[in-house]
């Protein structure tokens, strides 16, 4: 498969396959576009070029839910080149990311309160997992606090032109004021492949042990 092929299917994975979540929840899964996709919007972009293949209420505000990880993938990756972090530092899981994870309704990484947990393991519990006590661990040791993180997010979603976007957290879990939007969240997927093509060697695992 070629690389412009393999990567425009990353980011139809990226909006198409992540939003019937939202989908689901919001709206009881009922296909709202001619592909019968079960989501609220959609777009499929070219990685390479930026040209739009396939789109369908593109610009419509929604919640991010798990997509709001994406951003948190950015700042931590970026993070990472600068040298603010290195992929073996050890970072302390907080009592909130702890009480996180024992709710058994959302995806987690289960980690333990007091746990000292890899950067790198992180990642991978954040973008294989959809970890949402990963985010969290992430954020409050990146950011000094988890608000403190998403003024980044938001800094950062400004920098890259992201102007339907606000987060109100590191996760994704609905919020007041919280939204983005399918054109968005393919402008920061594209952003991310181009910019950190060595992301795919973890949104690429199926699975991994922690």
């Amino acid at each position: 498969m070629n690389q412009v092929l393999r990567l425009s299917i990353v980011l139809l994975f990226v909006v198409s396959v992540l939003l019937p979540g939202v989908a689901n929840a919001q709206e009881a899964g009922k296909p709202v576009n001619e592909l019968g996709i079960k989501a609220r919007a959609g777009l499929l972009m070219d990685t390479t070029t930026g040209q739009v293949l396939y789109n369908f209420n593109e610009r419509e505000r929604i919640q991010p839910a798990s997509l709001a990880k994406i951003m948190t993938f950015e700042i931590v990756l970026e993070a990472l080149e600068d040298g603010t972090l290195k992929r073996d530092t050890k970072v302390p899981i907080s009592e909130d990311a702890w009480r996180l994870a024992l709710n058994n309704t959302l995806s987690n990484m289960f980690l333990q309160v007091g746990d000292m947990v890899s950067v790198d393991a992180l990642l991978r519990g954040l973008m294989v997992s959809s970890g949402n006590d990963a985010a969290l661990a992430l954020a409050e040791y990146l950011g000094g606090s988890e608000q403190g993180f998403v003024n980044k997010m938001n800094e950062r979603a400004k920098e890259l032109g992201l102007k339907d976007t606000v987060f109100r957290n590191s996760h994704g879990l609905s919020a007041p004021d919280q939204y983005t939007t399918a054109y968005d969240m393919a402008i920061l997927a594209r952003h991310i492949v181009l910019a950190h093509p060595e992301a795919l060697k973890i949104t690429s695992l199926k699975e991994f042990e922690h």
